[in-house]
């Protein structure tokens, strides 16, 4: 079975309010055949998620409503959504990310700009 063709059964959320990146981003997983659901801000994240029931959440954190951390920390108490992998995005720092509290265990953190092939690579591995 090819890549693309298992990959066409994992579904991703990715938010992230900079509508390029997300346009940019959404391009790359479903050209490698990931079902991927975009959202802007936490609010609809937490609405697609419920909805959709992703395998894996790519998060920016610096949200306009509710941040990545507080999003993926709010589903996480959801026995339905404790295992599924999280992918943090920032401009940030992780050091500075984590100052921020909660970071969600287990999660994966990626700096912006990212890198198309680290990215995919970090997917595959958590899935």
């Amino acid at each position: 079975m090819s890549e693309k063709r298992k990959n066409a059964r994992k579904k991703i959320l990715l938010v992230d309010d900079n509508l390029l990146t997300l346009k940019m981003l959404k391009k790359i997983l479903s050209s490698s055949g990931y079902t991927v659901f975009p959202a802007t801000s936490g609010r609809e994240a937490l609405a697609i998620a419920r909805k959709k029931h992703p395998d894996l959440l790519v998060l920016d954190i610096m949200l306009p409503d509710i941040d990545g951390i507080h999003v993926a920390s709010n589903l996480r108490e959801d026995p339905e959504f404790r295992n599924v992998p999280v992918i943090f995005l920032s401009s940030l720092y992780e050091e500075e990310v984590r100052k921020m509290g909660n970071f969600c265990p287990g999660s994966r953190y990626l700096r912006k700009p990212l890198n198309a092939a680290q990215l995919l690579e970090e997917i595959a591995g958590q899935l």
